[in-house]
């Protein structure tokens, strides 16, 4: 399918091919799992693969402390099921939460 052949007599014929190709599925495993497509560059991947506590992160705006308010950050721990690379730096994740993926083997 692919020729590299470099026909002409030239000796030092350099050929350069860039294949970005996906092979396989990913599948919905759980009923409570979802996905999310995303860069590997991109705040979403510093959520998920942060080492101490992957998670999504919420923001909501809290008044309690004075009538401006201010953002607040909910921090909800999840588990990665799979991943899959589905492009240049571009992933696939099947994401549950942490507490319904703890329930399933309590």
């Amino acid at each position: 399918m692919l020729n590299s052949y470099a026909a002409g007599g030239k000796a030092n014929v350099n050929n350069s091919i860039k294949i970005n190709a996906v092979n396989g599925n990913i599948l919905k495993n759980y009923q409570k799992s979802f996905f999310k497509r995303f860069k590997l560059d991109s705040n979403l991947a510093t959520q998920l693969f942060d080492e101490d506590l992957p998670h999504l992160s919420k923001y909501t705006m809290d008044y309690s402390y004075d009538y401006r308010g201010y953002n607040k950050e909910e921090k909800r721990p999840v588990t990665i099921i799979q991943m899959m690379m589905c492009g240049e730096s571009e992933v696939i994740a099947e994401i549950m939460w942490k507490d319904d993926f703890d329930a399933m083997f309590v």
